[in-house]
């Protein structure tokens, strides 16, 4: 009952009665099981929807919200990826200014790809060297595609500046980033570095890089971070080692049917459509991990 006022008030979604008590009903217990609590979606509904954040129209809220909860996008995070892409000038430095709708969609893709802001603004920001004679349009491109696959800017520059070869500074920038020890679940649900990638699908590496997974691991709190986040959680003099250390976390998400599936049960039952079917499933905690409800969560949507 409670999701449901929260979908009808004029606080929530603004949803008509009949339609808030469906989706309550259809959506309760996928949002419990992920941990996903009322003030969960209030805040996704702030960032979304109001005119000092992203300013979707309210359809647009709805149709995206709840799978954002489920996959747990963090509103600032967002908002951050927001300011980045929309503005044409942020945090002292240049930006991509894409229009108001187009920054919209990109930044709700790019959330749920974990994508980091900063990292984004400063891929644009080499793409706009003068000495490399990118249009803007290409520089939002090229920001806008290797951002997500996690591609260092200043590996980037090197490379580039000294070979002017795109698919070589592509390789080289993802490669070495983060010390090169980022891992992804490749179609047969085994993680591989980016040099194995590499190695193993030379002609399209970019796009299999892009569709695989991230590898999470275990950190002290019992919580599953990709190796970026144990570099912001650790901060840069202690992430390596951590991470180094850390189990690898098994994943689970939920599957049409309701139930949980880790990486290899996905794999086996959609084959090579796993990768797709995994990115838009709800999220659970990973086996190793805390619960949700461990994790201060009250007033969990039941």
């Amino acid at each position: 009952k409670e999701l449901e006022d929260w979908l009808a008030s004029a606080n929530g979604l603004a949803m008509s009665r009949p339609d808030a008590a469906a989706l309550a009903s259809r959506e309760w217990q996928t949002l419990t099981q992920c941990g996903v609590t009322i003030q969960t979606l209030a805040d996704l509904k702030k960032a979304m929807y109001d005119p000092s954040g992203m300013d979707m129209p309210l359809k647009d809220v709805r149709s995206q919200i709840l799978l954002l909860a489920e996959q747990h996008a963090s509103p600032q995070d967002m908002l951050s990826l927001f300011d980045v892409l929309h503005s044409a000038y942020s945090k002292g430095s240049v930006a991509l200014g894409l229009p108001l709708a187009d920054a919209q969609a990109h930044a709700v893709d790019l959330v749920r790809r974990r994508t980091d802001a900063d990292q984004l603004q400063a891929l644009y920001k080499v793409m706009r060297n003068p000495a490399f004679r990118f249009d803007k349009a290409t520089s939002q491109t090229l920001a806008l595609k290797l951002a997500p696959a996690g591609a260092d800017p200043g590996k980037f520059l090197a490379t580039y500046s000294r070979t002017r070869s795109l698919d070589e500074a592509t390789s080289d920038a993802i490669v070495g980033n983060l010390d090169g020890l980022v891992r992804r679940y490749a179609k047969d649900a085994k993680a591989y570095s980016a040099a194995e990638f590499l190695q193993y699908y030379p002609g399209t590496f970019l796009q299999e890089w892009l569709d695989a997974p991230m590898e999470q691991r275990v950190a002290d709190d019992r919580r599953a971070y990709t190796a970026g986040e144990f570099a912001k959680h650790y901060g840069a003099t202690g992430w390596h080692s951590k991470f180094v250390g850390a189990a690898e976390a098994t994943q689970e998400r939920l599957a049409p049917d309701g139930k949980a599936y880790r990486i290899s049960e996905f794999q086996a039952h959609y084959a090579d459509t796993w990768q797709q079917r995994w990115a838009n499933a709800p999220e659970l905690p990973c086996a190793e991990c805390s619960p949700y409800a461990e994790e201060g969560g009250a007033n969990i949507v039941i």
